[in-house]
């Protein structure tokens, strides 16, 4: 097994050499298939092998240490993030904000059946006006939020500090967060999850689940249904971290617990369905496309987390990245260190994007990128379980955590970037621009893709609310 896992790697730094090195990024559909036969190979000798020792759980932080880490790490995030605090509406805003300034489409706006999301903006354009700022505050907040519930669920995973505040720092920092984080209409994405995690962290508080753990995760269950649609990975969710947390030994209420889920499943199904029609597409069988990009859509765009439209190709660094990457995953796996919580970590990035069926699609320049919001979670398991066997000291812990919040930081921000043009370029628009003059986006960044008119209406009231 290890030779046919070292012939592997050997074949995917030759195809990353060939398609990266000779031909500037041509092919990529080389690499894609030797990392798929690299992976088959590296789930097979986890699935045979023995979990690795302690590592890096072994290490010891006194709470004081703890403050300082994660201190570090907050203000690291909000010097990214503060500057963005006035960022402006953007595409899909204004038409939430003419829809639902009056409050008649609270239950359904625009499509969708989202009457939380609806009603929290609602309340925020109530009371605050137009103004982005407590929109962009309530966004923040609920990353951070997410972040904190990444921590407690990963402690509970690796059942111990320093994995944990891995994948919580992995999570903090995931370049991919500025779709949903900074735009305003990605608030969407940020109360799912944050509702969800908040279930998860209730439904995995105690070993034997109870009766009051099943009507909090039932009800935060709920508010994440009913903020999007995407939330029906709960389904999937609950029995991934029954196995790898409990072997399904949660006590005699476990039966209790999944009869509510699927009572909540089917009843919001039914819901969903009277307010507003499925369309008859989205249960057509899968092909063998939607397949393969289900399976390495997510692992492409997290092995290269920037906007590569607007930062070039960057073969080099791509070449580097991904086989560094292959390497630091055949290292553990020769000697069987890898956590199985590896898999975990694998099974919930699919968990977060099998609901969005064949509308998942994250391209090169991030666009969609908020569909991986979730499963950024998954991602952060991942890394934490290779690293989980491989750091022995405190001094490479420290080490790769700054290394982590330095390279994630740099990517955000250079990510950021990008919205942070789009956002001056809709502030500068003339005042009588036509429809076929307004831009779409800037290199992936929504300008006006949808909201044109509603922009064209609003934009005097907009003006008149912060002369005053």
């Amino acid at each position: 097994m290890n030779s046919l896992l070292s012939l592997a790697l050997v074949w995917v730094v030759v195809n990353l050499s060939y398609v990266y090195l000779v031909r500037h990024g041509a092919k990529a559909y080389r690499v894609e298939s030797a990392f798929f036969i690299y992976s088959f190979f590296i789930l097979l000798k986890l699935v045979s092998g023995k979990e690795y020792g302690h590592g890096a759980d072994a290490l010891d932080f006194r709470d004081e240490e703890k403050t300082i880490l994660a201190g570090v790490a907050l203000f690291c995030w909000l010097l990214i993030y503060l500057p963005f605090l006035k960022f402006p509406f953007l595409s899909d805003d204004y038409v939430f904000l003419m829809r639902l300034k009056d409050g008649h489409h609270i239950v359904q706006a625009e499509g969708f059946f989202r009457p939380v999301f609806n009603l929290a903006f609602f309340v925020l354009l109530k009371t605050f006006g137009y103004t982005a700022l407590p929109f962009h505050v309530l966004s923040f907040s609920l990353h951070l939020g997410c972040s904190v519930l990444v921590y407690f669920l990963s402690k509970r995973i690796f059942k111990s500090f320093p994995m944990a505040f891995i994948g919580a720092l992995v999570f903090l920092a995931s370049p991919f967060q500025a779709e949903a984080v900074l735009w305003i209409s990605g608030l969407q994405e940020l109360f799912w999850v944050f509702s969800l995690l908040l279930a998860a962290f209730f439904y995995t508080r105690t070993k034997e689940i109870g009766k009051t753990e099943i009507i909090l995760v039932s009800l935060f269950t709920i508010i994440a249904l009913l903020s999007k649609e995407t939330a029906v990975c709960f389904i999937l969710l609950f029995p991934a971290l029954d196995i790898f947390g409990f072997r399904f030994k949660r006590g005699r209420h476990l039966k209790s617990a999944y009869t509510a889920f699927a009572l909540i499943l089917i009843l919001f199904g039914f819901v969903r369905a009277v307010v507003l029609t499925i369309p008859s597409n989205y249960f057509v069988f899968p092909d063998r496309l939607y397949v393969k990009n289900l399976l390495s859509q997510p692992f492409k765009a997290f092995l290269a987390p920037w906007n590569q439209s607007y930062f070039g190709d960057l073969a080099i660094l791509k070449f580097v990245l991904l086989a560094a990457g292959a390497l630091i995953l055949w290292i553990p796996s020769l000697k069987g260190r890898i956590s199985h919580n590896l898999l975990l970590g694998i099974g919930l990035i699919f968990i977060g994007t099998l609901p969005l069926y064949k509308m998942f699609y994250v391209a090169p320049d991030l666009q969609g990128s908020r569909y991986l919001y979730f499963s950024a979670f998954g991602w952060s398991v991942v890394l934490a379980s290779v690293f989980q066997g491989l750091i022995k000291t405190r001094v490479a812990y420290v080490i790769l955590t700054a290394f982590l919040l330095l390279g994630l930081g740099i990517i955000l921000s250079g990510n950021l970037l990008v919205w942070k043009k789009a956002g001056g370029i809709i502030r500068t628009l003339p005042e009588k621009v036509a429809r076929e003059e307004a831009p779409d986006n800037f290199h992936g960044a929504y300008i006006l893709r949808n909201g044109f008119n509603e922009f064209k209406i609003l934009r005097p009231e907009i003006k008149e609310f912060k002369s005053k």
